[in-house]
């Protein structure tokens, strides 16, 4: 998908691995969004001070939509109280939560 670039407030930041931060910002058009910077925290970045928080800076992104299978929870189907618990865990998780993409990388111009 091709990069996308929007206005764009910092919200948070987290550590990730060794080099990299995840980055949590606002856009205009596509509301609260998180991302991996790569290489943010080295000290040559060409972030600088760009992904402090409450920073107004000019983000591009692109985003990358793919759903690999972890573990599945077939073999709780088995089991009615655990299958049920588990449907109205992800259901109340479902109705909570915003309906927000995460974005896969992050440049700061």
């Amino acid at each position: 998908m091709p990069a996308r670039s929007s206005e764009s407030f910092i919200l948070q930041t987290y550590p990730f691995y060794e080099s990299d931060l995840i980055v949590s910002f606002f856009t205009r058009d596509q509301g609260k969004l998180r991302g991996v910077a790569r290489r943010a925290r080295r000290p040559k970045s060409s972030f600088g001070s760009a992904l402090e928080r409450l920073s107004h800076a000019n983000v591009s992104y692109y985003q990358k939509e793919n759903c690999g299978l972890v573990h599945s929870q077939f073999t709780l189907a088995s089991k009615w109280e655990a299958s049920v618990a588990l449907d109205y865990l992800a259901q109340v998780t479902e109705q909570l939560c915003r309906p927000t993409k995460p974005t896969n990388a992050i440049s700061v111009c």
